[in-house]
């Protein structure tokens, strides 16, 4: 179960698993509120433990290929960096460009 989206300690006592598009405005809301919630309270000592899930929606144009973006970047240990340049386009890559901007700055 553990891999590189993962967040915390993989012997808590709570998981969440989030299922998320890259352009949906309900996925950006998680990453900009819930996310940072858990990785302040929770994450740290230890009780939960966060596991984000692609699930592109076929009508989201960008959502697949901004999955398939974040993975490479997850093989090279920069997957959170990646989704926090996109879900800065406010959760709507909406062009392979911005794809390509945000991972320019990821791994800038």
């Amino acid at each position: 179960m553990l891999d590189d989206r993962t967040l915390g300690d993989a012997d808590a006592p709570v998981v969440v698993e989030v299922f998320f598009d890259f352009q949906s405005p309900f996925a950006a809301r998680f990453y900009d509120d819930v996310k940072p919630f858990l990785v302040e309270n929770y994450i740290p000592d230890g009780s939960v433990m966060l596991v984000l899930r692609h699930f592109p929606l076929p009508f989201h144009n960008c959502a697949e290929p901004a999955a398939i973006a974040s993975q490479c970047a997850a093989e090279q240990g920069m997957f959170f960096e990646f989704a926090d340049e996109l879900f800065m386009l406010g959760g709507r890559p909406s062009s392979d460009e911005g794809i390509v901007g945000a991972a320019s700055i990821a791994f800038a």
